[in-house]
């Protein structure tokens, strides 16, 4: 079961799981090395182990979030700065090229999705 557990992300060592109170089953895990763990008592093996293999999964969804959401609050920016100098310039609002400011991130997930195909694209046909 031990190999089945990622490393410490903080050091990269080995964790541990630590049986803690008489009963066998409750536990915590712990990095062997640097002493890092998770602060929370689990009712089982299993139950610790998926806290613990499961973290990155959440690191990278909250990265994944927290990047959509400030490419969605720049787009939403730029319009609004983009409308502002269009009303000074034109005197009158109207709807003007400032709005496919909006479609900024749809752009940009377009973008990165060939980006990332033409670069396993390239990947494949260098390891034939």
């Amino acid at each position: 079961m031990h190999r089945k557990l990622k490393p410490c992300p903080f050091c990269g060592g080995k964790p541990e799981f630590l049986h803690i109170f008489e009963n066998k089953e409750k536990c915590m895990i712990e990095c062997s090395v640097c002493d890092g763990g998770i602060d929370k008592v689990f009712l089982s093996e299993r139950a610790a182990k998926a806290a613990w293999n499961g973290r990155v999964i959440l690191g990278r969804k909250a990265k994944r979030l927290i990047k959509w959401a400030a490419i969605s609050i720049l787009s939403v920016i730029l319009f609004l700065i983009g409308k502002e100098s269009a009303l000074r310039e034109r005197g009158y609002s109207a709807i003007g090229g400032e709005y496919l400011l909006l479609l900024l991130p749809v752009f940009y997930y377009i973008f990165e999705r060939v980006i990332k195909d033409w670069i396993e694209a390239i990947r494949e046909l260098i390891e034939k």
